[in-house]
């Protein structure tokens, strides 16, 4: 057997402790070897919902720098066009990021457990790697995690009303957010 290889995807607009708490709590359930982060370029399930920071791989390297066995990849970011996890996990094989006796594991809120099979090619996504679904609501599911009950679109409304929102970011992301002057 290979390693226990962990992908986590997401518009991160901006990357809040729920993301975070969720990685964790996974990563160590499971005992995964690495979980690869990866930033959509465009989330074609929210193409009306435009991504409003370009800041938001630094936000997640700031995120996730002390989390160990966490890597931020940007192949999204790179590719024009929606951002599709199947392409992803091609890509990731095909640069032999993830080798033929590595076990690949989708990392998923419980929240988008349900419109998975309407996912781009969701039958063979499946058949490359396994879901992990971490609970965040009171309901049946995988794994259970502390119960986080934040959204980055909270966030930004907090942000462009200049509340505070330490309680709800990891501190150096909330600095670089307000050093940059982001969601204003």
């Amino acid at each position: 057997m290979g390693r226990k290889i962990g992908l986590f995807g997401g518009s991160f607009d901006p990357v809040h402790l729920g993301h975070v708490a969720l990685v964790v709590h996974l990563l160590e359930a499971h005992q995964l070897d690495i979980v690869y982060i990866v930033p959509a370029s465009i989330n074609p399930h929210k193409i009306n919902s435009p991504i409003t920071s370009r800041h938001r791989l630094q936000m997640l390297k700031k995120a996730f720098l002390s989390v160990p066995k966490c890597q931020i990849l940007d192949l999204e970011l790179k590719r024009k066009g929606p951002s599709y996890t199947i392409d992803t996990v091609l890509e990731l094989k095909k640069k032999g990021m993830v080798g033929p006796k590595d076990a690949l594991f989708l990392l998923l809120g419980e929240d988008q457990l349900e419109g998975l099979n309407t996912w781009k090619e969701h039958k063979q996504l499946m058949a490359l790697c396994t879901p992990l679904v971490a609970r965040r609501k009171a309901a049946h599911s995988i794994v259970d995690m502390p119960y986080f009950d934040i959204s980055s679109t909270v966030v930004r409304k907090r942000l462009k009303k200049k509340q505070y929102c330490g309680h709800l970011l990891p501190k150096d992301v909330y600095n670089y957010i307000l050093k940059q002057k982001l969601y204003e």
